[in-house]
């Protein structure tokens, strides 16, 4: 007989804990004890709070305070106490619970100190700014310290932050080409040849042959007419000594003595022509064959060899004037548009690449430089390469090198473009962060486009070739150092120290995919909101001895709104990140130092006798920070018009002087002080 089994049964389960916030804190409140303020609440009933978990005070100034505006009072206090005596302070204490996992409650409890509390006075003595302008604007101090060269100063958010390693670097290509545009086409800049036969009827006479005396046949009487007369053919040209052929039809004669001209409309014979027009009276005149206006020869080169066609390209003469290349007849001869070829023998001419072509035997052009700017720089022109014809020619949209020899050029690069021919970008390089390092300003890497070219999100270069930087991973920690190398009072003194301290943190990389190793390398959310892998503390450590001498100062410690007694303070911030793709920006930073208001005072002081009788110098136990106001009560003088005067007030001691009713020092007298300052 078989196994028999029941139905299974199974049960599901979500679990928050690692992720979920713990309680907000309640019942925040505070007590006066003294110069201290014991602040209580009711704990949270999260057990990883309770067990691992811990308190987190802050405090601001400012009665509107947010909790990252706010300074940290104390961040470790345990998660299973209910109270803290903390710095008595006039302003806002805010409180959350942190658990064991360090997810913090969502909103903060708030006490207002400054609300029904009798606050002891501060005194302002000195106030430390390192944010919004570290050292003063200038982005090298207190970043360049050789214990901080893991940190680097945002001049665009105007914070420090942790330094990253270089995925990139290199100097941005402000050109795809440069050069010189060759305007004409080759060597097609030559004189153009308009006679076709330069001895064609030189010396000879333009009349019908057999009208002449002696050549005629027959007899002599039987010919009409006077005996010297020449009987002249309209519109023809007749030379019984010529050669005509074919290639006379078409084109034109010029009657040299008389500077006409006409086209010749048919090859007759060898001897005659037929003419459009009647430019020959029957007298001896001088002729000669041209090519027609409309038609360039040139014996010196072959049309029909150039790199590129030259049929619309521009001819254009010395002494002015254009027409365009209509066909290519042979070797020597191309057609025009127009008449160009007025003046008849030896035109000087070029034959340009056309008023929107650009041509530079250097090249090599490329498709990437199609929809570019392409600057004239001779000129200060500019057009957009419309296409590629070649690797050394390209058509534009505008003619900006029209008649123009030799100018210089530029195709230039997209100011939203990093191209670096030196470059060996990969996918390493897309979404990252890449720096202008010459003006500071950085944008993100959107795409890399080949291993010379990215496209970035902002335009941050300009085209002045320069030099940048692609960051990668993140440092894991850094310390920046105050600007200030030390904060001398100048006297040991018990101090309040304050201070403003606002960082946060930021993901390097965003998007899902890149990130590189194992998808599960990878801690936190899987949205990438869960940024806690970054943390930023102040300290301080102080001396009793000058800090300008060789003064021996005590351990750094982590920093606590708080009375310190010292001479002397140094500053410094520890940044530190445990993922690389996690960095953190400091973005306020500051340090103020306050003394509370301290009465002196002494009572029934007897003044000097003799030489000072009346007088009594008071010196201080200890000096005040600043001097302070004195206030001097007489007990002795029954004559109510003993006075006093208080001379040579410092912050360690007075003088006073009583005088009787004629002016003159009294006799001893006896007196209480009180001195109210810092």
């Amino acid at each position: 007989m078989g196994n028999l089994y029941s139905p299974f049964a199974y049960k599901e389960q979500e679990i928050y804990g690692k992720t979920s916030a713990p309680e907000d804190v309640t019942n925040f409140q505070m007590v006066v004890q003294g110069s201290k303020a014991l602040l209580s609440w009711t704990p949270v009933s999260d057990l990883d709070v309770l067990n691992g978990g811990n308190y987190w005070i802050r405090y601001s100034s400012d009665t509107g305070a947010s909790w990252s505006a706010s300074s940290t009072v104390d961040k470790y206090i345990a998660g299973n106490t209910s109270s803290f005596l903390a710095p008595l302070l006039d302003g806002v204490y805010l409180i959350k619970a942190v658990d064991s996992s360090g997810n913090e409650s969502t909103t903060a409890a708030t006490f207002n100190a400054s609300t029904g509390v009798d606050i002891l006075n501060l005194n302002a003595v000195e106030t430390i700014i390192q944010n919004p302008q570290f050292g003063n604007n200038t982005s090298n101090t207190g970043v360049n310290n050789p214990s901080t060269s893991n940190i680097f100063y945002d001049s665009t958010a105007q914070a420090i932050q942790l330094d990253t390693t270089t995925v990139e670097s290199g100097t941005h290509d402000e050109f795809y080409n440069s050069g010189t545009n060759t305007d004409v086409v080759d060597t097609y800049n030559s004189t153009q040849n308009s006679i076709l036969d330069d001895n064609s009827g030189a010396n000879y006479t333009a009349y019908i042959a057999e009208n002449i005396f002696d050549g005629a046949s027959g007899n002599f009487d039987a010919r009409s007419g006077n005996f010297d007369d020449t009987v002249h053919t309209s519109n023809k040209l007749t030379d019984e000594n010529a050669s005509f052929d074919s290639s006379w039809n078409g084109n034109i004669v010029r009657n040299i003595t008389d500077g006409t001209t006409a086209a010749v409309t048919a090859v007759d014979s060898a001897t005659v022509l037929s003419l459009d027009s009647d430019i020959f009276d029957g007298t001896s005149e001088d002729y000669r064959l041209e090519v027609q206006e409309n038609i360039l020869r040139d014996l010196t080169v072959n049309f029909t060899t150039a790199s590129t066609t030259l049929i619309g390209r521009t001819v254009r003469l010395d002494s002015g004037g254009t027409a365009t290349i209509s066909s290519v007849d042979s070797a020597t001869q191309c057609t025009l548009s127009t008449d160009l070829m007025l003046d008849g023998h030896g035109e000087d001419y070029e034959i340009e690449w056309g008023p929107y072509q650009i041509f530079d035997s250097t090249g090599p052009f490329t498709s990437a430089v199609v929809g570019k700017t392409i600057r004239n720089t001779t000129e200060g022109t500019s057009a957009t390469v419309s296409a590629l014809v070649s690797a050394y020619e390209l058509t534009l949209d505008t003619a900006i090198f029209d008649n123009e020899d030799g100018d210089s050029y530029t195709i230039e690069v997209d100011s939203n473009i990093l191209r670096d021919t030196a470059g060996v970008f990969d996918s390493d390089s897309a979404n990252r962060i890449i720096r202008n390092l010459d003006t500071g300003v950085q944008t993100t890497v959107s795409s890399v486009d080949s291993s010379t070219e990215i496209t970035l999100v902002d335009d941050i270069f300009p085209s002045d070739g320069a030099n940048y930087k692609i960051e990668g991973d993140v440092q894991s920690s850094a310390t920046y150092y105050f600007t200030d190398d030390y904060i001398d009072l100048g006297q040991v003194y018990t101090s309040r120290l304050l201070t403003k301290f606002s960082t946060n943190s930021f993901d390097v990389i965003n998007l899902f995919d890149a990130t590189g190793a194992n998808f599960d390398s990878r801690t936190g959310l899987f949205d990438g909101t869960d940024i806690s892998s970054t943390n930023a503390e102040v300290q301080v450590r102080t001396t009793n001895h000058d800090p300008s001498g060789s003064p021996v100062w005590n351990s750094w410690v982590k920093f606590y709104i708080g009375d310190y007694t010292a001479r002397a303070f140094q500053f410094r911030t520890i940044l530190t990140s445990s993922n690389t793709t996690q960095n953190i920006r400091c973005t306020e930073l500051s340090v103020e130092i306050d003394m509370p208001d301290t009465i002196k005072r002494g009572y029934s002081v007897l003044t000097d006798s003799g030489t000072n009788n009346g007088t009594k110098v008071i010196t201080y136990t200890s000096p005040f920070k600043t001097t302070p106001t004195v206030n001097i009560t007489i007990t002795s003088a029954s004559d109510n018009s003993i006075y006093h005067t208080i001379s040579n007030s410092t912050n360690t001691g007075f003088t006073v002087t009583f005088y009787d009713n004629s002016t003159s020092q009294s006799s001893q007298e006896t007196f209480n002080w009180i001195s109210v300052g810092y």
